[in-house]
C-alpha cells in the first residue's frame, strides 16, 4: 500500500539563494510605505535588479551604513548573495574581492 505524503510541520526552510554579479549600485532608499530598504543595482548583463530588506530594529544600523555607502554614486563590482523571499531578493551578503560581509553579521 502506498502511502500518501503528508504535510510535515517541522521541515528544514528551503532558501533559494543565488550568487549575483553586480556591476554597480544604482540607487538606495527607504520606502516608508513598505518599511523596506531598496538598492536598485545593475547586474553583469546590464539588467536592472532591486534587491530588499525588510525593516526590524537590528537592521537599523545595517541600513544607515547601507544607504550611506550605496547611494547613488553607486558602488562598484562586487557579488551578492541572495535570497529569494516570495517575489523579491534579499541580500545576505557582499563579496567584494577577497573581503566576505555578512549584512547581519559583520554591519
Amino acid at each position: 500500500m502506498k502511502r500518501k505524503e503528508e504535510p510535515a510541520l517541522f521541515l528544514a526552510r528551503q532558501d533559494r539563494l543565488v550568487l549575483l554579479k553586480v556591476a554597480r549600485t544604482v540607487d538606495t532608499g527607504f520606502d516608508e510605505l513598505t518599511q523596506q530598504l531598496h538598492i536598485t543595482a545593475q547586474d553583469a548583463a546590464g539588467e536592472m535588479v532591486r534587491l530588499s530588506l525588510p525593516y526590524n530594529s537590528e537592521w537599523k544600523k545595517v541600513f544607515a551604513r547601507l544607504e550611506k555607502e550605496q547611494g547613488a554614486s553607486g558602488t562598484e563590482s562586487f557579488h551578492a548573495l541572495v535570497r529569494f523571499e516570495g517575489n523579491e531578493l534579499q541580500p545576505v551578503s557582499y563579496l567584494r574581492s577577497v573581503q566576505l560581509t555578512s549584512l547581519k553579521l559583520d554591519l
